[in-house]
């Protein structure tokens, strides 16, 4: 256990000062401190001796220079065991600092409110970094604490063990420490990066465990969630209404299905299952686009994810309670939705915003692959037309829909739709001509009508066989990327079964 009897406090948030300034006073620590911070603990009766007192510099370059100075960083690293340093703190009349209460400049919210260049540089935190990583290093005889959220805790620690900190306590603040200097290091690096348009070839990321989840993809297997640090956003910042804990497949299922409704700028709702779009539609009112989504399947949409890309409302709610699903995610949840769905104790209701990430990550055996995001906005004026471009304007309408849901869909992946809504999916074949037939099957299945319906493709036809039985079905269009060796040939099969082609010239591969 720690005596704390002196401590040295530095904070840029001076937020919750008046529970720090209670345990001071409590315990009878003696304060040094930095001028603002000095200022700040004056309003709350804390004398404190300033770091300038000792020192015997003033804070120089305005600010840029104030604790780096062995006075500060002698006190803090003095091994309290370890004779050599003791005898040095006595010689140059130095005081053992016992806790160090330090946050940092906020430069992560500085780059996000969108300062100038020349104030996010002087939010770059030199002095808090090093008396951080110092007292972290000397943690054994040094106590940490980095946030005005920390201060209840140590009001429990000082409280609970008569003035002292416990060597766990202490330990584990320093774990934390060097993660958030690294992670504040991460964003200079990154926010350099960007400004000069460097190509860095290393990757940085920092997340923070933000729950642990029911299992991973199998009861016996152990999850965690590790949440976007700056900052939080998406899933990793997405807020349980209701419902039990989430498991591991539940977040991938609701990351996927999110990502679907997010491509589309009307009102869409997606039913994800087993991480693969089973029903998607987009109309013009959201309980509309949820009610067309579940007919488009609704024996796999049993147990499903659902995600809306609107504000969940009651309509939709009262559609949703007939179903049984396993989650809800939307971007905000009425009142009334949330009352209607609150009876339904099994499903969860959760809130997240609609982002798309700028890139992806998966982590393989040794090492990460990371690649942009598979951003493609097509547009109708954005077709290749080979074949006579239809008249027919909901058509093309259907052939976009398609082409948005196919890039969320594993490769080799086919979307067949109409009216705006899926009708088969076949995804995740070893050929072209078995996901085409799987969708086939699907649509026929649910007693879809396919005359007049189009066909949207992930990468090109290797062969023209697929043409063959797509016609057959009553498809009338076919929206894919082209660049087979047999291009020709595909193209000249869609003439002759009178099916009208589009080509996107980018493949959309999805391989999960």
């Amino acid at each position: 256990m720690l005596q704390v009897r002196r401590a040295l406090i530095s904070v840029a948030d001076k937020g919750n000062l008046d529970v720090l300034a209670d345990l001071l006073q409590t315990h009878g620590i003696e304060v040094i401190a930095t001028s603002e911070t000095a200022q700040s603990l004056a309003k709350y009766d804390i004398p404190a001796r300033s770091v300038s007192a000792m020192t015997g510099f003033p804070d120089l370059l305005g600010g840029r220079v104030k604790t780096l100075h062995p006075a500060i960083h002698a006190g803090i690293l003095a091994r309290q065991d370890h004779v050599q340093d003791q005898q040095d703190l006595r010689e140059q009349k130095l005081d053992p600092i016992d806790l160090v209460v330090v946050n940092l400049y906020p430069f992560g919210a500085k780059v996000r409110a969108g300062a100038a260049v020349a104030e996010i540089i002087e939010n770059i935190d030199i002095g808090g970094v090093a008396l951080i990583r110092a007292t972290a290093k000397n943690h054994l005889h040094t106590g940490l604490v980095t946030s005005p959220r920390d201060y209840g805790a140590l009001r429990k620690e000082l409280n609970g063990n008569d003035g002292k900190l416990s060597d766990g306590f202490r330990s584990a603040r320093a774990c934390d420490a060097f993660l958030m200097t690294a992670d504040y290091d991460r964003q200079i690096a990154a926010y350099l990066a960007d400004l000069y348009e460097s190509d860095t070839s290393d990757l940085l990321w920092s997340g923070y465990h933000a729950k642990d989840l029911r299992y991973g993809e199998n009861p016996h297997q152990t999850a965690r969630l590790y949440a976007d640090r700056s900052p939080p956003r998406g899933l990793g910042a997405a807020k349980c209404l209701q419902g039990a804990s989430l498991s591991y497949n539940n977040y991938l299922d609701a990351d996927l299905a999110l990502r679907v409704v997010t491509a589309f700028q009307e009102p869409a709702c997606a039913i994800v299952k087993h991480a693969q779009p089973c029903g998607v539609a987009q109309r013009r009112d959201l309980a509309a686009a949820y009610q067309a989504a579940y007919e488009a399947d609704p024996e796999s949409a049993f147990g499903g994810v659902i995600a809306c890309n609107r504000e969940l409302n009651k309509d939709t709610a009262a559609l949703i309670y007939r179903q049984f699903a396993t989650l809800v995610v939307a971007p905000a949840v009425s009142k009334e939705a949330q009352a209607i769905l609150k009876d339904k104790k099994n499903l969860r209701l959760l809130v997240s915003s609609l982002t798309t990430p700028a890139q992806q990550m998966r982590n393989i055996h040794g090492g990460w692959l990371v690649q942009s995001s598979n951003d493609f906005p097509l547009t109708a004026s954005d077709l290749q037309w080979v074949t006579p471009k239809p008249d027919h304007t909901p058509m093309l309408e259907d052939l976009l829909f398609a082409w948005r849901v196919v890039q969320f869909c594993r490769s080799n992946a086919i979307v067949i739709a109409k009216a705006r809504t899926t009708c088969g999916i076949g995804a995740g074949q070893t050929s072209r001509v078995f996901s085409v037939r799987c969708a086939l099957l699907r649509a026929a299945d649910h007693a879809c009508d396919l005359e007049g319906a189009v066909l949207a493709s992930d990468a090109f036809f290797p062969f023209a066989d697929s043409i063959a039985l797509i016609a057959e079905a009553g498809i009338r269009a076919i929206i894919q990327p082209g660049g087979s060796k047999r291009d020709e040939e595909v193209i000249e099969a869609a003439r002759q079964h009178n099916i009208a082609m589009a080509l996107t010239g980018r493949r959309c591969f999805w391989h999960g």
